[in-house]
């Protein structure tokens, strides 16, 4: 997949030009190496270099020179470090739920949840006690000064004033010039290192809790589990600890407002008397509107987590299961579902905005509306205004209150997200634990037992009412001896893994006991790291050469190794997806036999793989590498009963008979009879191959000993599958700007533009010029009557509060719809992109894109954006104000503007890449996360919890490293601004005391009024403004998938659509077909020529990498052809859309996925089918007996124990209630409901039972006789009566002819294929064999 021009990979050397840089001497900063990164300065700069962050200047230098990269940052030092604070917030936790159990001793032995909510809150502040009281110091500080300036700018303007009329001595005016200068700077520093402390809290608390919360994980109980499934969590993680993080700047204020508050508070009444009360009365009622907004806005916010947590489940699921997507070409109502889901989200948001930039409005206009109410009543009661020094100091003790209340909505907001964040994190932290050691389970030595199973009944539990009663296991009694080799078996959904996950202590025991003597692996559901293969079979585990090598020879794996570019050091990409079923299988089965337990339980490890390869894994393996070990094997191929000890057959009514083969054919039916099919069954299974050419070459006779370990190379770099992720260089392009905006104007880009121009324009004026026309009103300018001066004045008052508000809602509205429409473009393009993306593409990176981005799109981009607006308001109209009365400063301007250039583009240079670098760890953070969350149950197995865990630290770590410095660097600009600010204010303030200009007081105190605020406001824009172009990072990468992603071909193409009723015959042609996954990988199809008859049932059948479900990608066009062309029924396919081929083909996959929701959901996830269609799919499929179909329908989930396949029934966790043999069958009933006239069967009985299989063969031969079917074999006596075969070899066609024909043929592949398997000429007799099996109940969790 190429990238584009833009987008860099790896740590290179990449020298930039920058503005400055002709005037700069040249300089090359080498990139250093891991070990050689620099330390964190902070901790040993000089006071300084901290007060002013100069440390940072090292950085900064790096990164003005060239890009930087990751080995740039600095290493974090310990105070900030992830580890120390875990430690800290463990201690106080535990210590605070021993108080709480104290209190309530009633409630100690019950789960946490009796405990209070909020007290996490209390445990946080105790964790970061330190820092937090530091930074309230600072915050302190900063509003103690705020509050006096009013007193500083009425002695300045005072002593103006005197001055005309005494000509007082200029050394006091001096005074007060250097005075008011000086506390401006001190409010400077203040601020920025408050600033900085609350960040480093605010990201410290979200490491800790992303620590905590994955830690709980590992360790919550059934139920809790079923209460916060993964989706949930994630969204826990993504979305509340960013907004916590947030909350942690910005609510602090809401505690210092009282300081300006009672200071400024006080000035006025001493000033103004009574009319400050109205002044005052005006902040109360405000006071009074935010309380009840801020119960609106929590209200609002705990509905908004709800709608964005169902977002986020959707668009996980998207991602999770978009290949069964595009098989089922259901696209379009998934699409249709995220944009219900968004939209919905948007609303509620759009509820938020809107009450928040209503109170922002009145916030920002508060000190007008004060103060107009105040000098009005004033008037009426003096019949005259106050002095120049009282109007613009009670002025100025306006706006500071004003501006101080500017954060309590903000404030508010951030609380109500604090509050629901940390609730919703408390609650999952108090979620009910399991048992270190299960109940009824014991770890007592035994010298001839491994495992013993006394009388103990067990069950799945059931969290959902009205779900069918939960499956047990009932009255067990087994004892496993040391060193057997016991296979467990049955029918399907039987409950053979149950009693795997009985024994291993992952299912209930509600009687008897368990009792388990040595070390236990586990070898469960395959689950494979995204990370090398070695790695996989290690799995943390020491590396022991030698030992290592027997078991990648006993498990079969070395022929793979030989046949992966980067031999076992090759990475398996994203689910595994570069490797087979079969691959996947044996490198759960090498992890679980490299730790040398003493007892080994498998579960079904030999489905995937061929005879050959299980013969070998049988012989090296289990009776040879496992020899002495307990071996506990659940499989359906009861072939291996000669080989076991003992067998463990699980009977219809949840019992179990034990003994040898001998044994139970003379006592149990049932396990006669499903032998005896068995029998008639090939024990080969085929293993199938997945996405590259791939071939095991082994001889089973071989041993450790020879060539055949030695043969690989090992090469990490060719082994490299998943691309790293693309990072731009330099700054966001206008163009994603201006996308932006595209997506958010629909009105229209012009249109917006000059409503937006107009309210800029008319709201700068109307901020600066209100005040400006009180002045006149104080001198009197126009010598009019005082009713012309008040009118205006109310009116400028009014028409501000309405101008402001109407453009922050207009702000709120663009962002809030483009963040709506860019979320959606972005899903769909990824429901369009080809697969080949996903395999090279992490489902964290891609998920990150509809989390942490979205959220940056929904939360952050608006405010910035308003508040950049704000200040350059602020700022245009004091150099304006300030040019007009001392024209003078005219000479300074171009000089503090050049001096503002170079901080400003000498910031930018570093910024923007060390944001960008964050973003790219924090994808790594949550891929770790997302792998630790669906591998869980393996990861606990192997007790490789903390190693999870660590490596989680490690990268929570490798992102803050980013995150503080990128912080610290805002606040290095943010001081040298306002230092240049200053200088204006201190330029201003000395030209009025010296009277280089004879200006009025009334003048004099308007200027110092708004160069007072000139250092906060630049600050407040350039913070705002990198706080924007790093949050439209997000909006970049949004972009990206929105504008750039690749697609496949046409969906729908109006001139080509076949007629409703194609394909009529199922007439399937291949031409020349030849076929890679990916430009640049070797051809896995070469030159397939093949015809089909309408309604031919062909079989598909060849080695491991022979290109057979190569077939089925080539069919769904999930991979466009090289070369070649395939017809059906004279169309080809090529020329049509993908929703017209794919919506008319039926498929039964090798893995069958369910998605969470009820069986109806599962099989008709948009309602397309009628109830009594889905029934008697479900009917048809043999889920439900049609005995039992009548009774079943009439069940009710309020008051029945639903059947496990009704309608309504739950599908949990992704279907981790059923079995794998039942998956299938809901997928088999899902082909069945579709009716389509080619059905592709896709490995599709290969994890289900003999007798299974031959009901689903009967039920494919009776319900599908019209249809064409192209079957790939696991089990080629599913095939050999079907009306060809079609054999592969090395992705060529090898032969294609009639099964007997094909087997009389002795040089055929065929031939040797079925000998292998014990079939011969008899079995080619009839369609079918039928036998008469007693049904058995088909139950499992």
């Amino acid at each position: 997949m190429s990238l584009p021009a833009s987008l860099e990979h790896g740590p290179e050397y990449q020298p930039q030009k920058r503005l400055l840089t002709p005037l700069l001497p040249k300089r090359t900063y080498p990139i250093p190496s891991p070990t050689d990164r620099a330390e964190y300065p902070e901790k040993h700069a000089s006071l300084f270099n901290r007060t002013f962050f100069w440390w940072v200047i090292s950085n900064l230098n790096v990164g003005y020179f060239r890009t930087l990269t990751e080995n740039d940052l600095y290493q974090l030092s310990d105070n900030y470090k992830v580890e120390p604070a875990v430690e800290k917030f463990e201690r106080y936790f535990q210590e605070h739920l021993r108080i709480s159990r104290e209190k309530n001793p009633d409630k100690a032995d019950e789960p946490l949840q009796g405990y209070s909510r909020w007290r996490i809150i209390y445990v946080v502040i105790l964790t970061f006690k330190k820092e937090c009281a530091l930074s309230m110091i600072f915050a302190c500080i900063n509003a103690t000064i705020l509050g006096v300036t009013p007193i500083i700018s009425k002695g300045l303007t005072n002593y103006v004033e005197q001055k005309v009329v005494k000509h007082t001595l200029v050394g006091p005016g001096l005074g007060w010039a250097f005075g008011f200068a000086g506390s401006v700077l001190i409010a400077s520093i203040s601020i920025n290192q408050f600033l900085y402390l609350a960040f480093t809290v605010g990201v410290q608390i979200k490491a800790v809790l992303t620590d905590a919360i994955l830690r709980k994980a590992f360790k919550l109980s059934p139920e809790a589990r079923n209460k916060f499934p993964n989706s949930k969590i994630t969204s826990i993680i993504s979305t509340d600890l960013n907004r916590i993080q947030v909350a942690t700047v910005d609510l602090p204020f809401l505690f210092v407002i009282p300081i300006p508050l009672i200071i400024t508070l006080v000035f006025l009444i001493v000033n103004l008397r009574v009319s400050a009360v109205i002044g005052v009365a005006c902040l109360i009622v405000f006071f009074v509107f935010t309380t009840f907004a801020a119960a609106k806005l929590y209200s609002y916010r705990s509905s908004l987590s709800e709608l964005t947590d169902a977002r986020v489940s959707i668009t996980s699921e998207v991602i999770h299961t978009l290949k069964m997507i595009k098989l089922y070409s259901w696209e379009i109502p998934y699409l249709s579902n995220v944009i219900k889901a968004r939209s919905q989200e948007i609303k509620v948001l759009l509820k938020i905005q809107t009450l928040r930039n209503i109170l922002e409005a009145v916030s920002l206009c508060l000190s007008g509306l004060a103060s107009m109410f105040t000098f009005v009543i004033l008037f009426v009661i003096d019949g005259a205004t106050k002095s120049a020094a009282v109007t613009f100091s009670a002025l100025s003790a306006f706006e500071i209150l004003a501006g101080s209340l500017v954060f309590v909505p903000q404030g508010i907001a951030r609380g109500a997200d604090l509050l629901m964040g940390l609730k919703r994190v408390f609650e999952f932290l108090l979620a009910e634990e399991s048992d270190d050691i299960p109940p009824n389970y014991y770890f007592h030595e035994d010298k001839l037992n491994a495992v013993t199973l006394d009388n103990a009944s067990f069950e799945w539990e059931n969290f959902a009412e009205g779900e069918e009663e939960p499956f047990k296991l009932s009255e067990i009694n087994l004892k496993i001896q040391k060193g057997e080799f016991i296979i467990i078996s049955g029918s399907i959904g039987s409950g053979k893994s149950s009693l795997l996950n009985a024994m291993s202590g992952a299912m209930k025991c509600t009687s008897g006991f368990v009792n388990v003597d040595g070390a236990l692996a586990f070898c469960d559901q395959p689950w494979v790291q995204n990370t090398t293969i070695k790695e996989n079979i290690l799995f943390g585990s020491k590396f022991d050469a030698e030992r290592y090598d027997k078991v990648v020879f006993a498990c079969a794996l070395q022929g793979d190794f030989d046949n992966f570019p980067g031999g076992d050091l090759t990475e398996v990409g994203e689910r595994g997806i570069t490797l087979s079923g079969g691959q996947k299988a044996r490198i759960n089965l090498a992890r679980a036999v490299y730790v040398e337990s003493d007892i080994v339980m498998l579960d079904d490890v030999l489905s995937a793989v061929d005879a050959k390869v299980g013969k070998h894994i049988v012989n090296h393996c289990f009776m040879d590498l496992l020899k002495g070990k307990t071996i506990i094997l659940a499989t359906h191929q009861l072939a291996l009963a000669d080989s076991a000890s003992r067998t463990v057959f699980l009977n219809s009514n949840n019992t179990i008979s034990v003994g040898t083969k001998e044994e139970l054919l003379n006592s149990n039916f049932q396990f006669k009879k499903l032998l005896s099919f068995s029998q008639h069954e090939e024990s080969e299974e085929v293993e199938p191959e997945d996405r590259e050419e791939l071939e095991t070459i082994f001889d089973s006779d071989e041993d450790f000993g020879e060539e055949y370990i030695v043969g690989t190379v090992n090469d990490e770099a060719k082994g490299k599958i998943v691309e790293d992720e693309e990072m731009a260089v330099n700054g966001v392009k206008f163009s994603i700007y201006k996308q932006y905006v595209k997506y958010g104007a629909e009105m229209g880009i012009f249109l917006y533009f000059l409503i937006f121009t107009f309210l800029v324009v008319v709201t700068g004026f109307l901020l600066v010029f209100g005040n400006t026309w009180l002045s006149f009103w104080v001198t009197d300018k126009f010598y009019r009557s005082s009713g012309f001066y008040i009118g205006l004045y109310v009116l400028f008052n009014i028409m501000l509060v309405l101008s402001v508000a109407t453009l922050f809602i207009l702000i709120a509205t663009l962002c809030s719809q483009s963040s709506k429409n860019l979320n959606i473009a972005a899903i769909d393009k990824l429901l369009h992109t080809p697969m080949a993306f996903l395999d090279i593409t992490p489902i964290g990176r891609v998920l990150n894109r509809f989390t942490k981005d979205t959220d940056a799109l929904d939360n952050e981009i608006s405010e910035m954006y308003k508040y950049m607006v704000y200040s350059v308001w602020n700022l245009g109209g004091t150099v304006v104000l300030v040019v007009i009365y001392l024209p003078v400063i005219i000479a300074a301007l171009p000089i503090i503007a050049l001096a503002f250039l170079f901080l400003v583009n000498y910031y930018i240079a570093s910024t923007r890449q060390i944001k960008r670098i964050e973003s790219i760890k924090r994808s790594y953070l949550f891929t770790n996360i997302n792998e630790s969350l669906g591998g869980m149950s393996t990861i606990k197995f192997y007790k490789s919890q903390e190693r999870f865990i660590s490596v989680n630290k490690k990268l929570i770590n490798g992102m803050n490293e980013a995150s503080i410095l990128n912080y610290a660097n805002q606040c290095w600009l943010a001081l040298g601004l306002e230092m240049l600010s200053l200088v204006i204010t201190l330029l201003v303030s000395l030209l009025c005391v010296t009277e280089a200009f004879h200006i009025s007081a009334a003048s004099v105190g308007l200027l110092i009024n708004y160069t007072a605020t000139m250092s906060s406001n630049a600050s407040l824009l350039i913070r705002m403004y990198s706080r924007l172009e790093n949050a439209m990072n997000s909006t970049e990468r949004i972009c990206e998938y929105a504008n750039d992603l690749p697609q496949e071909a046409d969906y729908t193409i109006q001139a080509t659509q076949p007629p409703a009723s194609w394909p009529s015959g199922g007439l399937i042609e291949f031409k020349h077909v030849s076929m890679s996954y990916r430009p640049g990988l070797p051809l896995v199809l070469k030159d397939i020529n093949f015809t089909t008859a309408p309604g031919e049932k062909i079989g598909i059948c060849g080695r491991t990498g022979a290109g057979k479900s190569s077939i089925t990608t080539a069919l769904y066009r999930l991979s466009e052809l090289d070369l070649g062309e395939i017809y059906i029924d004279g169309v080809d396919i090529s020329k049509i859309g993908l929703k017209d081929l794919r919506s008319h083909l039926s498929i039964i996959p090798q893995d069958p996925v369910l998605f969470n929701g009820s069986i109806r959901k599962n099989l008709d996830p948009f309602d397309e089918y009628s109830d009594d269609k889905i029934w008697d799919a479900l009917r048809r499929s043999g889920l439900i007996m049609d005995e039992q179909l009548a009774e079943v329908k009439e069940q009710l989930s309020e008051i029945d124990q639903l059947h496990k396949f009704h309608i309504k029934q739950e599908v949990v966790d992704s279907g981790s209630n059923f079995s794998l043999g039942e998956k299938q069958l809901i997928a088999f009933a899902r082909a069945l409901l579709r009716d389509t006239k080619i059905l592709i069967m896709d490995e599709a009985t290969s994890l289900v039972d003999y007798q299974t299989d031959s009901k689903i063969q009967q039920t494919i031969a009776n319900e599908f006789a019209h249809c064409t079917i192209l079957c790939i074999a696991h089990r080629l006596k599913t095939i050999v009566n079907y009306d060809r075969i079609l054999t592969l070899d090395k992705g060529e066609v090898s032969a294609i002819d009639t099964p007997f024909n094909l087997y009389n043929d002795e040089t055929s592949l065929f031939r040797q294929l079925c000998e292998k398997s014990g079939i011969n000429a008899r079995d080619f007799a009839s369609k079918l064999i039928e036998y008469d099996l007693s049904e058995s109940k088909e139950t499992t969790p």
